[in-house]
């Protein structure tokens, strides 16, 4: 379980780095990231927050504020059949 947490982390630090390294280019974010139309226009701006940490703090951290408290086994024990 906490291995997907930590997949999940590290796709994260490597979209921040790929937003980043577009931002510093000159690029504009990808679509995902912007919504604009004729009627709205939206202006972004990034804080990248975990330039004092190694990529390896940031994914164990990240993983630590991920994780809710509900995971586990659940197991349920009943004295009656559960089928028809």
């Amino acid at each position: 379980m906490l291995e997907r947490y930590r997949r999940k982390a590290e796709r994260g630090w490597e979209e921040m780095e790929t937003v980043r390294k577009n931002i510093d280019s000159g690029k504009r974010p990808r679509k995902k990231y912007r919504n604009s139309n004729c009627f709205a226009d939206t202006k972004l701006s990034y804080m990248f927050l975990l330039d004092c940490f190694t990529k390896e703090q940031a994914v164990s951290r990240a993983v630590g504020r991920m994780i809710a408290g509900r995971e586990g086994l659940f197991v349920l024990l009943t004295n009656r059949p559960l089928t028809v």
